[in-house]
């Protein structure tokens, strides 16, 4: 699903998520994780949310969604 992220100083971007089967949050166990659709950057790595206790994570661990996470799980959420 393409998703579109508005940012502050008035541009947007669109970002494609997918939705494996498998995959789960680490934060809550429910199986509603998205995943970006590219591979990330070489320290971060793709960039995963969670549509039920709306995290986001990288390699580097779970925390809570910014902002800009917290639109495209709104987005993600109209299509679960």
């Amino acid at each position: 699903m393409w998703v579109t992220i508005q940012y502050e100083c008035g541009q947007s971007q669109s970002v494609e998520y997918i939705h494996e089967p498998g995959e789960f949050c680490p934060q809550c166990g429910a199986k509603s994780a998205w995943h970006e659709n590219d591979f990330g950057d070489y320290y971060l790595g793709e960039r995963i949310v969670c549509t039920t206790c709306a995290s986001s994570w990288t390699m580097q661990g779970p925390r809570p969604a910014d902002q800009y996470r917290r639109q495209v799980i709104a987005q993600l959420l109209e299509v679960e």
